[in-house]
């Protein structure tokens, strides 16, 4: 450790490069990144003097003065970062700018988060290893009051803390190496992953030529609310379209309610683009814009919803208040059907396809009818195919909507289509469903209910793990989100990836891809495992008892579904409960945002929305392929001897 001569006073603080997402590297380590103004903070025989990133003396802040009387030696240079507190009790940029800005100590109370440290009494710290440093700080200090210590995290913690970053209302998080040295600028050896939301925006003006701004809001049809400039890059590939909407749409006037700058060039607001932000200011501008680009093809607003910072990588549920208008008929009449017809035949990839009864009504508390239905899962096919393709099927047929008796059906019917396909597993006959013709053909048979059997070939035995959550009166979907919360956690420990979805009900299911090649016997065992250490480290909240009786106000975790012939609900089926509800894939993120709050239930047309907003949220699911022997592995490891 070498000797630190010299005054004590401002040093340039270390900086750090961009990174989209945290790696799971023991090498490095993650701490909060707080959304306020870098401070390095000198300290010299009880007198404190904070300084910015670029060296300016920033005065007004006694409370930071309690540093001197907390350190345990007499002279230090340490880097952290300067926050004031919103109103809802968080890191708020826009309160410190405010209180920075005022001459006399006012407003509401600051503090400061450090992080580490460059000089500590007569040593040189900058050369040592960071995780070396952050020891010499954590120890040295008497924490509390308005001087707050930043933790950190391993390197395996990352994503939860970006996560937890995100429920907290952080700007995000900062990954470093653990063995960095301190060195003034910019290094590639810290990163900060900043959390962000990406916005539906009109554009109702432009300014500049050569380097372009465009102006955008957002409303109901209009008046539209202004949100601020944002720039386009030069080399983006947009910039044609733009000049041909500012030469061909060109108004008089501003579009914007809040806005009337002039040196613009007006347009009728038509387009839309998306911006990515990192928040709304409490003047109602978009924070760190950057466009992402127009939206094709030109979208219609049907409503807009409240406009909130997204703290969880663009995947809010609420998404941007873009609504897509789910019409039926205009579904049906592209498939060159018309609603009113008692029997009609839609032309699919060259296939007929007979369908009947498109009138009926078959949940009448929403007024559901069979044309609606087929035409959601027309729109809806994309996705649920990428899961059920090739599969053996078990499908629910409800001729009477879910208030009639409904009744399984494995093998192909009599008098099916010729193209209908099916498969022989272990002596029993199913059908398999390849494509749009086969799904409408189900559904027009009444089959809304699709459960795919977890593997594709019979002879290459299972390719899912699947975890069906299901609460016990008094628990609830509440309950069972929250123990959804912690199987990822638990697999995210061990570097398991995996998804969710909702059940349609009470439910939640939570999914797991395997290589292929393990047995039923085998993916079982290894449901019950993880089934049994659930259960012994959340015995109030888990429960592998069978019986009904026995599971009252807990969530069962259902690990038989993984046998043989055993089933779950395919995402995006309708099931035959009141109000339609669909069993819907989710991200993470919104389930954990669940915990505070209620996971709605989805129905067909708030589905579809989405389907069309976000996209298909399970399509990577079996691009991922875990060992089931490397997962039990991993759980040996982690948890022998508890």
């Amino acid at each position: 450790m070498k000797a630190f001569r010299g005054d004590v006073g401002y040093m340039p603080p270390m900086l750090a490069g961009r990174w989209e997402e945290p790696v799971g590297d023991p090498a490095w380590s993650y701490e909060m990144k707080y959304d306020g103004v870098r401070v390095i903070a000198c300290a010299d025989s009880g007198t404190i003097r904070l300084y910015s990133r670029t060296g300016r003396d920033l005065q007004g802040f006694p409370e930071i003065d309690s540093l001197g009387d907390r350190l345990k030696v007499s002279r230090a240079v340490l880097d952290g970062e300067l926050v004031v507190l919103g109103e809802d009790g968080r890191p708020c940029f826009t309160s410190t700018m405010k209180r920075l800005r005022r001459r006399r100590p006012m407003g509401p109370e600051g503090r400061v988060y450090l992080f580490d440290a460059l000089v500590w009494n007569a040593s040189d710290l900058r050369g040592e290893a960071l995780e070396r440093r952050r020891e010499i700080l954590l120890t040295g200090v008497d924490w509390g009051g308005s001087v707050h210590y930043s933790p950190s995290v391993g390197g395996d913690m990352g994503s939860d803390l970006l996560r937890r970053a995100d429920l907290l209302g952080f700007e995000g998080v900062m990954a470093k190496r653990r063995d960095s040295p301190y060195v003034h600028g910019r290094s590639h050896t810290w990163r900060k992953i900043r959390l962000s939301a990406t916005a539906r925006v009109v554009i109702g003006g432009l300014v500049g030529h050569e380097d372009v701004s465009v102006l955008v809001g957002v409303g109901d049809g209009g008046p539209y609310r202004y949100l601020g400039r944002v720039s386009v890059p030069r080399s983006h590939g947009d910039l044609e379209e733009l000049a041909r909407l500012r030469r061909r749409s060109r108004r008089v006037d501003s579009p914007f309610e809040n806005c009337s700058a002039g040196n613009v060039d007006w347009v009728e607001p038509t387009r839309f683009c998306r911006v990515r932000y990192a928040e709304i200011t409490p003047g109602g501008r978009l924070r760190h814009p950057v466009y992402g680009g127009l939206i094709r093809p030109p979208v219609n607003v049907s409503a807009w919803s409240q406009l909130e910072r997204n703290r969880a990588l663009d995947l809010d549920p609420t998404d941007n208040g873009v609504m897509v208008d789910f019409c039926p008929e205009r579904v049906l009449s592209d498939m060159g059907i018309g609603m009113g017809a008692a029997r009609a035949s839609a032309s699919i990839d060259d296939r007929e396809v007979p369908l009947t009864n498109l009138q009926k009504v078959l949940w009448p508390d929403v007024g559901l009818t069979k044309g609606d239905v087929i035409a959601y899962y027309r729109v809806i096919s994309e996705g649920l195919l990428c899961y059920i393709r090739g599969r053996p099927l078990k499908v629910t047929r409800h001729p009477d909507g879910p208030t009639g008796e409904g009744f399984f059906q494995r093998r192909i019917p009599p008098n099916s289509p010729p193209w209908l396909r099916g498969v022989e597993v272990e002596g029993r006959h199913y059908v398999v469903c390849d494509d749009v013709a086969t799904l409408i053909w189900l559904v027009n048979s009444a089959a809304f209910e699709i459960h795919p059997l977890p593997f594709r070939h019979p002879d290459q035995g299972p390719d899912l793990l699947l975890l069906d959550l299901d609460p016990a009166v008094p628990a609830g979907l509440a309950e069972a989100c929250r123990g959804a919360v912690l199987i990822e956690q638990l697999l995210s420990e061990l570097g398991i990836s995996s998804w969710v979805k909702t059940s349609g009900g009470r439910g939640v299911h939570v999914a797991v891809p395997l290589e292929t090649g393990c047995s039923e016997e085998q993916v079982t065992s290894l449901a019950h495992i993880l089934g049994q250490f659930l259960v012994q480290a959340r015995g109030d909240l888990f429960t592998l008892e069978r019986s009904r009786g026995r599971r009252r106000g807990k969530v069962y975790v259902d690990y038989l579904q993984n046998r043989r012939g055993a089933t779950v609900i395919a995402p995006y089926c309708i099931r035959p409960r009141e109000g339609a509800p669909v069993s819907t894939p989710v991200t993470w993120d919104e389930m954990y945002r669940a915990l505070r709050g209620e996971l709605p239930i989805f129905s067909p047309a708030a589905v579809v929305d989405r389907f069309s907003r976000k996209g298909d949220l399970w399509k990577d699911l079996l691009a991922v392929r875990h060992p089931v022997e490397g997962i039990l592995q991993r759980l040996r490891e982690r948890y022998e001897g508890r």
